[in-house]
């Protein structure tokens, strides 16, 4: 009877781990990114903070996983656009750039994730010289797709 039991528990074990969920998509992650999300932009420094309303907007390009990022902000003053990784992450997609280069766009590396319910963050950091201190910025934003 034991080795009856112990048998029936591995066919279930190995069974189980068989069943693989697959997902697929009806468009592509620069697709389904594709949008305008309003919402609101923070700079941070140190302790200090200014936060005014803002967008963020993707366009999809010929390629699958790249896309279009744009940001606007009157204050703090945010105008960048520049070239986005764009990927599924289950039904969700983030998106991100690694590169620092002005060609790139925002000049920093920046990364974010649009969420179900069209939600979304981003969040990048520049650093500026001051005479002989460096400032590092942290621009965050938080928002919702129109």
């Amino acid at each position: 009877m034991k080795k009856i039991l112990t048998l029936l528990f591995a066919v279930v074990c190995l069974t189980a781990c068989n069943q693989h969920e697959s997902i697929s998509f009806s468009e592509t992650a620069s697709e389904g990114i594709q949008g305008t999300y309003e919402g609101t932009w923070t700079r941070s420094l140190n302790d200090d903070s200014v936060s005014g309303p803002g967008t963020i907007s993707f366009t999809a390009t010929d390629d699958a996983h790249i896309a279009i990022v744009a940001a606007t902000c009157a204050e703090p003053a945010i105008n960048k656009q520049g070239i986005a990784n764009v990927s599924h992450a289950d039904h969700e997609y983030v998106f991100y750039n690694n590169s620092v280069s002005d060609e790139a766009g925002f000049g920093a590396r920046f990364s974010g994730r649009v969420y179900k319910n069209g939600t979304v963050d981003m969040q990048y950091s520049v650093a500026e010289q001051v005479g002989r201190f460096t400032n590092t910025y942290t621009f965050t934003f938080v928002g919702k797709k129109q």
